[in-house]
């Protein structure tokens, strides 16, 4: 079973990471070890990677690197995030999410969602979006993780929420896009297209209505267990075999 030298999980991602019956806590709970877990509602990448970066430092200062274990779960590649350092409230779409975001100590990070109507979502969407683009800095984010993780000697795994992460297949070629998409590590992603791909295969009931198309509905509690004991958990064990 996962090394025993480990204490503590630290995971980070959108929705699908966030609460109490989430793949994290499932994690934690099957290994008994501590969990640290960043997950927040519309999150993009951009938190993922920082609040991940962040909080390793942070535990850097108390555990040894291999002691830490890493599950990042990436989201949606359209979803963004800005940097203000003073934030009109009035602004900002405040529902059904966590806005502003914080990993620091500060509220300065605000969520921008293509479909919200908040002032910042709809300038920022209408007068600046671009969907390349929006892959270049996903693979960016991955990619500056990864580097991150590899230097500290930490153990980690990634996967995605759904396939809107990265992009189709025929774009992976885009000249923006090869030389990135090539240099990420793909022997650390979970083997599955996705968590909510796997979930639709599981032919286990989804958390949401059937009126929501299959792409944005939410895991249920069961599909977060399964998936953490038939996809996370032998991949744990299988690379502990390969890196000994």
């Amino acid at each position: 079973m996962t090394d025993p030298n480990i204490k503590v999980i630290v995971t980070s991602g959108c929705s699908f990471t966030k609460g109490e019956k989430s793949w994290p806590n499932h994690l934690s709970l099957i290994l008994n070890k501590d969990l640290v877990n960043l997950g927040k509602m519309s999150a993009g990448n951009g938190y993922i990677s920082r609040s991940t970066i962040y909080q390793i430092l942070e535990l850097l200062k108390i555990y040894n690197n291999d002691q830490l274990l890493v599950g990042i779960m990436w989201s949606g590649a359209s979803r963004h995030e800005i940097y203000k350092e003073k934030i009109d409230y009035n602004k900002i779409n405040q529902q059904g999410t966590e806005n502003p975001i914080s990993f620091i100590d500060d509220e300065h990070w605000t969520i921008l969602n293509h479909h919200w109507t908040d002032y910042y979502s709809r300038n920022y969407y209408s007068s600046f979006y671009d969907e390349i683009f929006s892959y270049v800095i996903t693979l960016e984010h991955i990619l500056r993780t990864q580097w991150f993780l590899d230097r500290k000697k930490i153990k980690y795994f990634m996967t995605t929420f759904a396939p809107s992460v990265l992009p189709e297949k025929e774009k992976q070629d885009h000249p923006s896009l090869q030389h990135l998409y090539d240099m990420i590590n793909w022997s650390r992603f979970l083997p599955v297209n996705s968590c909510i791909d796997w979930c639709i295969e599981s032919n286990i009931p989804c958390e949401d209505d059937d009126n929501l198309s299959l792409w944005a509905r939410h895991p249920s509690d069961e599909q977060q267990k399964k998936f953490t004991e038939n996809v996370i958990i032998p991949f744990l064990n299988q690379k502990e075999s390969y890196e000994k």
